[in-house]
């Protein structure tokens, strides 16, 4: 029976978690947070070791994600500085003209989006949606938003 515990307050953790993100409506990150000390807790995890292994955890995936933004915010520049953010403006505004530039962003936003992770298209994208902007003579957010 001992074995099922571990088990057990994974369960309950999993309950809590969406109790705390669906019902009290607490931001993600603070609700995990949450969950993860109480289940530290409750299989016995010292205070050291529980503040060792959030800040290892947290230093990972920081650390992962920070390299694929400042990656993608250094493709993104590129882009901008060889011109090729204008020439795929261009494009989008020939092909689907100003009426229409929302569905054009969605399908570019499409397919950068199937080949990498959200972050490095978001920055990639940022600087294609001004130049976009730029050249219907819309306003930035207007671009991308109803």
């Amino acid at each position: 029976m001992e074995h099922w515990i571990p088990v057990l307050w994974v369960a309950l953790s999993i309950v809590v978690l969406l109790f705390l993100t669906i019902y009290v409506k607490l931001h993600s990150f603070v609700a995990l947070l949450i969950v993860a000390v109480l289940v530290a807790f409750l299989t016995g995890l010292s205070m050291d070791q529980l503040v060792s292994a959030i800040s290892k955890g947290a230093g990972n995936t920081l650390a992962g994600v920070g390299l694929i933004v400042v990656l993608g915010a250094a493709l993104g520049q590129l882009m901008t500085d060889c011109g090729a953010s204008k020439r795929v403006a261009d494009v989008i505004l020939k092909t689907c003209g100003s009426k229409f530039l929302k569905w054009g962003l969605l399908f570019i936003g499409s397919i950068f989006g199937t080949a990498m992770f959200f972050e490095v298209g978001f920055v990639i994208m940022m600087p294609l949606v001004i130049g976009i902007a730029r050249e219907a003579k819309v306003p930035y957010m207007g671009a991308v938003i109803n």
